[in-house]
């Protein structure tokens, strides 16, 4: 009853911060129903982990998860670890490894081209060809994303940054301004570049919050100390806390004392002295001392899954700042194309209506705030 409870918990967790994605795991070593069922609670019990069922007999793995929450690799290393072997072919490691490390092939060829194609506009022994060529080759390879993007935002029909550094670009080689359309290219690629690094951190930092709340506890019984999955612990146990473990429920001191590191909770550089009637947290570190707790809060109730929540409400919901920088960025782009136009038509010069497109780019207005935001969370 209580799993099932749970599982209700986090498919409406799951629909606050994001859309859930399905995914099928084909799995080497399984050979009956209980290596199926090992598979099933090993990645059960992974928090992000929306439901699971895994098919001994064809040896696959169907598992539905947040991405947001988790990553596809540590689910695949958590069936890995009592000894399976996750099937994957030649060609699904190479797609995985491109798309890890496309943007930053993309970024690293259109700059190291149009950095030689300067290099060698102004050093004397080398052809204008040559820079031609090597500029050619960094428009190429860094605008085919961006036009490519800009093809498919047509098609809703709808404008985005991708498609302003294009119809740019374009202009600029229109006119002959081959090393200024690669370098407009070459910026937004950098900027995309920064924004991914900035959010894989800041979901690392969310994994490894999510990753504090221990999996069992040390619980007093009648029948002496058992140690326990923590989902079995109920409020009004008591647990057991020996020196250097981390508190995995929140509860009260009954007997014993300890210093308690609470940093993750309050903030607090040195670790509080902890005794009888004293309030303790899911998640902080005994330092020192042992003690037993009665147990007040299990589970979703507890503080540190409180502000786990919190994080994950906030990475999916926008600040209103964000909501208002969506809100002008959806008419910006719009108006810079007919600040442009009227430039063009007013002075007759297409140089002048290139150059506002130019400046314009690549839109600090629409890749900033996101970026900044999610570097915030992830600071935080």
């Amino acid at each position: 009853m209580s799993e099932a409870c749970c599982n209700n918990e986090e498919k409406k967790e799951s629909k606050k911060i994001g859309k859930a994605e399905k995914v099928d795991i084909p799995i080497e070593g399984v050979h009956c129903a209980d290596c199926a069922l090992n598979i099933e609670r090993s990645i059960g019990h992974l928090s992000g982990v929306l439901e699971t069922e895994v098919n001994y007999v064809m040896g696959l793995a169907t598992i539905l998860y947040d991405p947001l929450r988790i990553d596809l690799l540590q689910i695949k290393k958590t069936i890995q670890k009592p000894g399976y072997i996750v099937k994957e072919s030649f060609y699904e490691k190479g797609i995985s490894i491109w798309k890890e490390k496309r943007p930053f092939i993309f970024m690293g060829l259109c700059g190291s081209f149009l950095l030689l194609s300067y290099i060698t506009s102004y050093l004397s022994g080398f052809s204008e060809r040559l820079s031609l060529f090597l500029v050619l080759l960094s428009l190429i390879i860094g605008g085919y994303p961006i036009f490519k993007s800009a093809a498919k935002t047509l098609l809703i029909p709808d404008l985005n940054v991708d498609t302003l550094v294009s119809v740019a670009s374009m202009a600029a080689i229109y006119v002959g301004a081959y090393k200024e359309a690669a370098t407009v290219i070459f910026i937004l690629l950098f900027g995309e570049f920064l924004e991914k690094i900035t959010i894989n951190k800041t979901k690392k930092a969310i994994s490894s919050l999510i990753q504090l709340t221990p999996k069992v506890a040390l619980v007093k019984t009648d029948k002496g100390e058992l140690l326990l999955p923590v989902e079995q612990v109920k409020v009004g146990d008591t647990v057991i806390v020996k020196p250097g473990e981390r508190i995995p429920v929140d509860g009260y001191l009954v007997k014993g004392s300890g210093f308690v590191n609470q940093s993750i909770i309050t903030g607090e550089s040195m670790p509080v002295e902890k005794g009888p009637e004293d309030k303790t947290y899911s998640g902080t570190i005994n330092e020192s001392g042992s003690f037993e707790m009665k147990v007040s809060q299990v589970g979703e109730d507890t503080k540190l899954s409180h502000i786990k929540r919190l994080i994950l409400e906030a990475q999916s919901d926008k600040a209103p700042i964000q909501r208002q920088v969506d809100r002008y960025s959806r008419y910006f782009i719009p108006l810079i194309f007919l600040i442009a136009l009227i430039g063009y038509i007013a002075t007759g010069n297409l140089i002048i209506g290139i150059t506002i497109l130019i400046v314009a780019c690549p839109c600090s207005l629409v890749l900033g705030t996101p970026t900044a935001v999610v570097a915030s969370m992830g600071k935080a």
